[in-house]
């Protein structure tokens, strides 16, 4: 059974470093470089095995029209861009 965490997970908001974010609902997560770099994403809704896998955005900032930005999950428990996708 989980615990709710009403919390931002962010690089100043976190309580553990390396460890992954709790997935409640509402939780959210800074993106860190690329085109979105400095938005935030709601990760509420996905698995901890899901949100490992990374994440493929859809943004109006991405290289390609109708693309996706790439982010993976890092060692240290933050979303990084690994680039932009057709």
């Amino acid at each position: 059974m989980r615990t709710r965490r009403d919390q931002t997970v962010c690089c100043q908001g976190r309580r553990r470093c390396g460890a992954l974010p709790s997935v409640e609902r509402g939780t959210t997560m800074a993106l860190h470089g690329g085109p979105t770099d400095g938005e935030t994403v709601d990760v509420g809704a996905l698995t901890e095995e899901e949100l490992a896998g990374g994440l493929a955005l859809i943004s109006p900032k991405c290289s390609f029209f109708g693309g996706r930005c790439i982010y993976s999950l890092r060692d240290d428990g933050q979303l990084y861009w690994d680039g932009d996708t057709a």
